[in-house]
């Protein structure tokens, strides 16, 4: 196959992991066998990522729904208040969506600034939430420099194709001694393992780079950042119960044929809408029990995120 250089090392050494068949379109999932980062191999062109995020599936409302979500948010917002304690500190959220957690974030005492893309989930947040949101892309936004006391970056690392010109972006905007805080699907959790290429954050062209705590912190120390904690995490992902409904859609073709189909997009939206949360509800329920052995497999790097907190080196 015609090779795309890795993202993180720039080696073309990669072997073959997944292939997977998206709206009629065949992809290889690679792993780099230099520093182990799995990526979508070749990678898509800017045209073909422009065409996919013209009609790709809208989540703004689905997420905005969730109440267990809402309790993550709030979880979180609450971990950086602890890290970051100063008051009226200034917070960038990237790729914000719904504002959901910007808006937790505020009630913790920050100064909030979302940026999005998506012009849907700009305007809902904006409407729902009473909160500023830059409509763009952060490399074309051009904010000035220092402007920020902290960065999040929540599940935006892994829809990149050249995540390190993100991360040196955000250094500049960082403040000295300001915080990064990164969440990102884990590769190397045992939800990917035992789903393989049906785990549910395997959607290219959506997702295209694919992280562990290592290859993490690997891009973080490369582009100018010093790592003071990474971690899994399972507080705001899916159970297993629930990741496994969703391997099965995936498995069985509906996941691609029905909910993901942009022709059939209206009527999806308001399926997958009742589904989600009607399982959500359920799983969480039924996988009480087994939360122990979640925290087991957060200590181990296992779980099915991976968190990284840095600050800027020589900041």
């Amino acid at each position: 196959m015609n090779m795309s250089p890795c993202p993180l090392c720039k080696s073309k050494d990669a072997k073959l992991k997944h292939s997977k068949k998206i709206h009629g379109k065949k992809y290889d999932i690679a792993e780099c066998q230099k520093c182990r980062l799995t990526y979508v191999n070749p990678l898509p062109t800017q045209k073909e990522l422009s065409d996919f995020y013209t009609n790709q599936f809208d989540y703004t409302y689905l997420f905005a729904a969730n109440t267990r979500l809402k309790k993550a948010n709030n979880n979180r917002a609450k971990k950086i208040r602890e890290i970051k304690p100063q008051k009226n500190a200034t917070l960038l959220d990237v790729g914000c969506g719904s504002g959901q957690f910007l808006d937790a974030a505020r009630k913790q005492g920050f100064q909030v600034t979302g940026i999005e893309v998506g012009k849907d989930a700009a305007e809902h947040a904006r409407k729902t939430y009473d909160l500023t949101i830059i409509e763009s892309d952060l490399t074309a936004a051009k904010l000035p420099t220092a402007s920020y006391d902290i960065v999040c970056l929540h599940h935006v690392l892994e829809h990149l194709s050249n995540p390190a010109s993100y991360l040196s972006e955000i250094r500049r905007l960082l403040k000295p001694k300001g915080l990064l805080v990164i969440q990102t699907p884990n590769i190397g959790g045992l939800p990917s393992r035992l789903f393989g290429k049906n785990w549910e954050w395997i959607t290219p062209p959506k997702h295209l780079t694919y992280f562990t705590p290592k290859t993490l912190a690997r891009i973080l120390e490369e582009n100018g950042f010093t790592v003071e904690k990474t971690e899994t995490v399972r507080e705001d992902a899916h159970s297993l119960l629930l990741q496994t409904a969703f391997a099965a859609l995936h498995a069985t073709g509906l996941a691609d044929k029905v909910l993901y189909n942009p022709k059939r997009r209206n009527e999806s939206q308001s399926k997958l809408f009742s589904l989600y949360l009607i399982a959500d509800q359920i799983s969480e329920f039924i996988s009480a029990p087994f939360r122990p052995i979640g925290r087991l497999l957060d200590r181990e790097g296992l779980g099915p995120e991976v968190s990284s907190y840095a600050r800027p080196k020589g900041r």
